[in-house]
C-alpha cells in the first residue's frame, strides 16, 4: 500500500507541474482537483496525504478515487491493477506524463486544424496534398534531421499542405504518429512573439502549462527511453505578419536558439511554413551555421533555383480539384493553358469556386474566365482599398521599370521604392495580399533584394493597361497591334492580347478582328483568341453588328477551315466556338465551311449522330456552292465515310471524282497557297483514300497536290495541311514496302516541325504513330514502344479516340510477343471504354482487331 501511495503522490505531482512539493503547494493542488474534476479534497487532506501532517487514520476511498481521476486513472483500483501488471512504476509515471501533455498539445492543434479548414476558400475535401511533400515529411520523421520547412509564393497552398500532414500523419485514422506530441501553432503567433517579446522556449512551456520547478523536456532528456514517439513543432504563416528584416531576423534568431535548446534530442523535430523569400533569408543563416545545416532536411521536392518545395500544381492535380467543383456546383469547365497557368496557385481555384457559389452565371464561362477570376481578385484586393492610389502607383511604376530593364520582369527593391517612400505600407499590403513576390539574391557580394509580380496574369494586366495610357491615338486597337507584333511570342502575348480585348470588348466589340487577323500571331494564338471572343460574346451577351458578324464569321471561318488540324480540334472549346460561328454565319459560303468543320471532328470522333447532322445540313447548301469553291463534292465525301463506318453501302461516287482530280486536275498549276475550299478537300479526301487503303492512290493523291501547289511544300510554307499530307504519303509508302522513301518523308517533316513549331498534338502523334511503325519494321522493338506509348497516352489524354485505336494496336502486338499480358490487359480495358460512345458498327470490327 505504502508503495502504491508513493507513486500515486509523483503522478498527482507530475500533473500539476511540481517538481519538489511544498506544503504551500498542497491549496494549489486542492484548487486544480476542484477545477478539473468539481471534486473537493481539502488542503489538510493534501498534507496528509504528502506526510506533511500525522496521519491517524487511512485516507478514504473517496480521496483516493478523487486523486486517481486526477492523475488519469479511472479509480483507485484501476490505478492499483494498472501498476500492479506493469510493475515498472517510474515507466508509469513517464507514460501518464506523455499521455497528459499530448493531450494538452492536441486540444490546441485541433483548435488550429478548425480554423484552418474553415478559412480554407475551398471545402478541405477538395484540396490537394503533394505527394512529394508527403514522402519528404515522412523521411524527416524517421530520420535525425530536426528542421523541416514548408516554402513556396503566397497562395501556393502551404499552410493547407500543413493541415493535410497534421491529418495524414499525426490525428487520422491509423494515423503513424497518433501517440506523438504534435503542437500545431495558430497563425498569429509570429506576431505575438514580434508583439510581447516572447521567447519561443518559454511559449513552449508555457503551452504545456509547466511549473517553474518541472521541466517536460529536461525529464524526458534524462529519460529517452521512456519517450513514446515524438515532440513535433509545427509553426504555419511565420512571415503573413512580418515585412521588415529586423523583424525577421528577431524570430529567426528565436528559432535558431529553439533548435539550439533541443540539440541532441533526435525525438524533437521542428516545421516551419515560410514564404519564399523568407526562406532564403533563413537559408542564409544556416549556411553560416555548419551545425544548423546538417539538422535541415530539404527533401526531394526542393528546388533550389526557386528556393520551394510548394511548387505549382500540375495539370493532373489541378483536374482532379476542378472535378470536384464542378461535381458540386453544375458547372463545365475545359481549362484553356491560360487557365492552368493561373489555376497552378491554389489562391485562384478558390476564387473560382468563391464566385461559382456567388454566381451561376460563372458556371457558363470558358476560356474568358481568366480574365473574370483575375479581374476579380484586382477588384476586390485593390479597387476597394483604402490605399488603392498608392498601390495603383507601385504597381505601374514596376511594370514601367520592368519594359526598362535588361534583368526580366524584376527589379530591385530599391528601385521600386526610391521616391515612393510614402508608400511603404501599401507595398508590404500587395506583398502581404499575392500581388507582389520579394526574391532575395545572395549570389553577388553585395545581396539585393528583388521584386516581381507574382503572377505573369497580373504582369500583363498593368502592362496592357500601360501600353493602353501612352496610346492616345483614335485608332487606338490599330496601334497596339503593331505593338503586339513586336512583342516575343509565347504565352505572356497571349496574355497580352487577351487583355486588350477584354477592356475593349464594350467599347470596340470587334477588337478582336483587328488584333487576331492583322498578321503577326501564330495559328494558336489566333486560335486561342477566337476562343476567347467567343467566350465574350456568349457570357456577356455582347451585341454584334450584322456587318460585324459577317466579318468575324468569314475570317474566322477561313481560319479555321485552313488551320483545323494544326488545333486541337476535338477539344470541346473547339465545338463550342464553330457552332457559335455557325449561329452567326449568313453566308451559305461560310456555313459550308463550318459545316465540313464539324463533319471532319464528328468523323474523327466516331459520332454517328453528329456526322449524319451535319452531312444533314450540308445537303441544304446551294450545290452552286460546291461546285464553285470545292475540287470533290463534300456531300459525297461524307456520304461515303458514313457508309462506311456503317458497314452499310457506301457512295462510291467522290472515289470516282477524287481517281479524276489525280489524272486530271480541274486547274493548272498555282504557285499561292490553296484556298480555304481547296484545303477542305483535300483533307477529307485523304481521310478517304487512307481509310480505304488504297495507298497508291494517297500517294498520286499527294504528288497531284504537290505538283498543284509547290510553294505549299517548301520549309518556308510548312503547315498543319502539308505536314498531315505528307505523314499520309509517309504511311501509305511504308504499307506498300517503301521503307526508305517512308523514313526520308519523316526527316522531312520532322525538318518541317523545326520551322512550324506551333502545331498540336495531332500532327505529332501522327508523326511518332509512323516513327513506331519505322522501328517495328526493323524490329527495333524498343524504341518502337516508346513511339507507341507516347502516341497511346497523348491520345488517350486529349480523346484521339481513332489515334489511339491505331496506337493501341502494334502495342499489344508487341507486350503480347514478350508475353506481357498485364499490359495486354490494361490496354485493352482502356481501348474498351473509350469506345463506349462510339454506336457505329465498325467498333465491332475494331474490338475483333484489338481481341485478335
Amino acid at each position: 500500500m505504502e508503495n502504491d501511495y508513493n507513486l500515486l503522490q509523483k503522478y498527482v505531482l507530475a500533473k500539476s507541474g511540481i517538481k519538489v512539493i511544498s506544503p504551500g503547494n498542497c491549496k494549489e493542488i486542492s484548487w486544480n482537483i476542484e477545477k478539473l474534476l468539481g471534486k473537493i479534497v481539502s488542503e489538510t487532506t493534501l498534507k496528509r496525504f504528502f506526510g506533511f501532517a500525522n496521519q491517524k487514520y487511512s485516507l478514504s476511498k473517496y480521496t483516493l478515487n478523487t486523486l486517481c481521476e486526477y492523475a488519469g486513472f479511472n479509480g483507485w483500483d484501476s490505478f492499483h491493477q494498472t501498476i500492479s501488471v506493469s510493475g515498472d512504476g517510474e515507466k508509469l509515471v513517464a507514460h501518464t506524463l506523455w499521455k497528459d501533455f499530448r493531450e494538452k498539445s492536441l486540444q490546441v492543434t485541433e483548435v488550429t486544424q478548425k480554423t484552418l479548414k474553415n478559412s480554407s476558400g475551398l471545402p478541405f475535401p477538395y484540396t490537394i496534398s503533394r505527394p512529394t511533400v508527403e514522402a519528404d515529411f515522412k523521411y524527416f520523421m524517421e530520420s535525425d534531421y530536426k528542421f523541416f520547412c514548408l516554402t513556396g509564393a503566397p497562395g501556393a497552398g502551404k499552410t493547407l499542405q500543413m493541415a493535410h500532414l497534421v491529418d495524414k500523419f499525426f490525428l487520422g485514422k491509423n494515423a503513424p504518429y497518433e501517440s506523438s506530441i504534435i503542437w500545431f501553432f495558430k497563425q498569429n503567433t509570429s506576431k505575438e512573439l514580434l508583439a510581447y517579446d516572447i521567447d519561443l522556449i518559454k511559449l513552449l512551456e508555457d503551452q504545456f502549462n509547466l511549473g517553474e520547478e518541472f521541466n517536460f523536456l529536461e525529464y524526458f532528456h534524462k529519460a529517452p527511453d521512456k519517450v513514446e514517439g515524438k515532440l513535433v513543432l509545427m509553426v504555419d504563416g511565420l512571415d503573413e505578419y512580418l515585412y521588415e528584416r529586423w523583424q525577421l531576423d528577431y524570430i529567426f534568431e528565436n528559432i535558431i536558439r529553439l533548435i539550439e535548446y533541443l540539440d541532441g534530442e533526435k525525438w524533437l523535430k521542428i516545421v516551419l511554413s515560410v514564404r519564399t523569400s523568407t526562406w532564403s533569408i533563413l537559408r542564409n543563416k544556416f549556411e553560416q551555421n555548419e551545425q544548423l545545416n546538417k539538422i535541415w532536411y530539404s527533401g526531394i521536392s526542393y528546388q533550389e533555383e526557386l528556393k520551394a518545395n510548394m511548387i505549382a500544381l500540375n495539370k493532373a492535380e489541378i483536374t482532379t480539384v476542378l472535378d470536384s467543383i464542378c461535381k458540386e456546383t453544375g458547372a463545365t469547365l475545359y481549362p484553356c493553358e491560360c487557365l492552368y497557368n493561373l489555376f497552378s496557385n491554389p489562391y485562384y481555384i478558390s476564387l473560382y469556386y468563391y464566385l461559382l457559389k456567388k454566381d451561376i452565371n460563372t458556371k457558363g464561362w470558358g476560356d474568358a474566365l481568366f480574365c473574370v477570376l483575375v479581374s476579380s481578385f484586382i477588384n476586390k484586393k485593390l479597387r476597394s482599398a483604402r490605399d488603392y492610389i498608392e498601390k495603383d502607383h507601385l504597381l505601374r511604376k514596376l511594370v514601367r521599370l520592368c519594359e526598362n530593364d535588361s534583368s526580366g520582369c524584376q527589379v530591385e527593391k530599391n528601385k521600386l521604392l526610391h521616391g515612393s517612400e510614402g508608400c511603404l505600407e501599401s507595398y508590404y499590403n500587395l506583398i502581404n495580399e499575392g500581388f507582389l513576390i520579394e526574391a532575395y539574391d545572395d549570389r553577388n557580394f553585395d545581396p539585393h533584394i528583388y521584386v516581381r509580380f507574382l503572377h505573369d496574369s497580373l504582369y500583363t494586366y498593368f502592362l496592357s493597361l500601360e501600353w493602353m495610357d501612352q496610346d492616345d491615338q483614335l485608332e487606338q486597337v490599330i496601334s497596339l497591334t503593331e505593338k503586339i507584333k513586336l512583342y516575343p511570342s509565347g504565352r505572356r502575348r497571349e496574355m497580352l492580347t487577351k487583355w486588350f480585348i477584354w477592356h475593349y470588348r464594350l467599347k470596340d466589340p470587334d477588337a478582336f478582328i483587328k488584333l487576331a487577323f492583322s498578321g503577326g500571331l501564330s495559328p494558336n494564338e489566333t486560335w486561342a483568341l477566337l476562343n476567347f471572343s467567343c467566350d465574350i460574346l456568349v457570357n456577356m451577351k455582347v451585341e454584334l453588328t450584322a456587318a460585324q458578324k459577317t466579318e468575324m464569321v468569314h475570317k474566322s471561318a477561313a481560319f479555321i477551315a485552313s488551320h483545323f488540324m494544326e488545333l486541337n480540334c476535338l477539344s470541346k472549346r473547339y465545338e463550342k466556338t464553330v457552332s457559335l460561328l455557325l449561329s452567326y454565319a449568313s453566308e451559305e459560303q461560310d456555313k459550308a465551311y463550318l459545316l465540313i468543320i464539324q463533319c471532319i471532328m464528328a468523323m474523327l470522333r466516331l459520332d454517328k449522330k453528329a456526322l449524319w447532322k451535319g452531312i444533314s445540313e450540308l445537303r441544304k447548301i446551294n450545290e452552286n456552292i460546291f461546285v464553285a469553291y470545292f475540287p470533290i463534292h463534300p456531300v459525297h465525301a461524307f456520304e461515303y465515310l458514313f457508309g462506311y463506318y456503317a458497314m452499310d453501302t457506301a457512295n462510291t461516287q467522290v472515289l470516282a471524282s477524287i481517281e479524276n482530280f489525280i489524272r486530271k486536275p480541274p486547274y493548272t498549276q498555282d504557285k499561292s497557297l490553296p484556298q480555304t475550299g481547296q484545303v477542305l478537300a483535300y483533307q477529307f479526301a485523304i481521310f478517304i483514300l487512307s481509310l480505304s487503303r488504297r495507298r497508291m492512290d494517297v500517294i498520286a493523291f499527294v504528288e497531284t497536290i504537290q505538283y498543284l501547289h509547290p510553294h505549299l511544300f517548301t520549309r518556308e510554307s510548312c503547315s498543319g495541311i502539308t505536314i498531315h499530307l505528307l505523314l499520309r504519303k509517309a504511311f501509305a509508302c511504308l504499307r506498300s514496302n517503301q521503307e526508305t522513301q517512308a523514313s526520308e518523308i519523316a526527316i522531312k517533316v520532322e525538318k518541317c516541325l523545326s520551322v512550324e513549331k506551333d502545331l498540336t498534338s495531332h500532327s505529332l502523334l501522327l508523326l511518332e504513330l509512323l516513327k513506331g511503325e519505322i522501328a517495328m519494321r526493323k524490329e527495333e522493338y524498343r524504341k518502337a514502344v516508346e513511339h507507341f506509348l507516347y502516341a497511346y497516352e497523348h491520345c488517350r489524354q486529349n480523346e484521339f479516340i481513332m489515334l489511339q485505336i491505331y496506337a493501341a494496336l502494334p502495342l499489344l502486338k508487341i507486350y503480347k510477343m514478350k508475353n506481357n499480358f498485364k499490359k495486354v490487359v490494361n490496354i485493352f480495358n482502356e481501348v474498351q471504354k473509350a469506345m463506349q460512345e462510339i454506336y457505329f458498327p465498325i467498333k465491332d470490327i475494331l474490338l475483333e482487331g484489338i481481341m485478335a
